[in-house]
C-alpha cells in the first residue's frame, strides 16, 4: 500500500488521505474541481484483494490536458 500511495501521489502530484476502516485500508484520491474528473482510492483487504497479472483498471484524467505531462512522473513514481 505504502508503494502504491507513493507512485499516485507522485505521478499525480496529489496528497491521498490514508483510512483504516475495520479490515480495509484504504487511500482517497482528493475530490478534484468540480466538472473535472472524478474521486477514487486504493483498496487494500488481505483476504479478498490478491495481486495478480490481471492487473487493474485505471480511469486517469490529467490535470493539465495533456496526458504526458503525468506519464513523465511515472518513473519517479517508482515504475
Amino acid at each position: 500500500m505504502e508503494r502504491a500511495i507513493k507512485f499516485y501521489e507522485t505521478v499525480l502530484n496529489i496528497k491521498l488521505s490514508r483510512n483504516q476502516m475495520g479490515p480495509l485500508d484504504m487511500a482517497w484520491f482528493p475530490w478534484v474541481e468540480e466538472g473535472k474528473g472524478s474521486s477514487g482510492s486504493l483498496v487494500c483487504h488481505r483476504d479478498h484483494y490478491k495481486p495478480s497479472m490481471d492487473g487493474v483498471l485505471l480511469y486517469l484524467t490529467t490535470q493539465t490536458g495533456d496526458l504526458n505531462d503525468e506519464l513523465n512522473w511515472v518513473e519517479k513514481g517508482g515504475w
